[in-house]
């Protein structure tokens, strides 16, 4: 698995294959957090994030992101959203 830069964002391929849809299935966003918290994938998902920041500017979301994958961030933005309006944005 890679993440590929294209255009202004970065692809998830598998031996060349996009991988977008494929990550926003229903199957995979259910078991997310489980699989987060398996400590080698965890590591190895943030080491490729890492990688991806160092070829140029990225911005990426996430709960742990400005205090575990990039805690020296030069700028973080903590956006809060009430419960309906997450859950209107998971069905978009």
């Amino acid at each position: 698995i890679t993440l590929v830069p294209e255009d202004t964002s970065y692809v998830p391929r598998l031996d060349g294959a996009d991988l977008t849809v494929e990550i926003r299935d229903h199957a995979v966003t259910t078991n997310v957090s489980r699989v987060a918290q398996m400590v080698p994938v965890r590591d190895w998902v943030n080491a490729r994030v890492r990688e991806a920041a160092k070829e140029s500017d990225i911005v990426v979301d996430g709960r742990d992101m400005g205090t575990a994958v990039f805690p020296e961030a030069d700028l973080k933005i903590f956006l809060v959203a009430d419960p309906a309006e997450r859950a209107r944005r998971r069905l978009v």
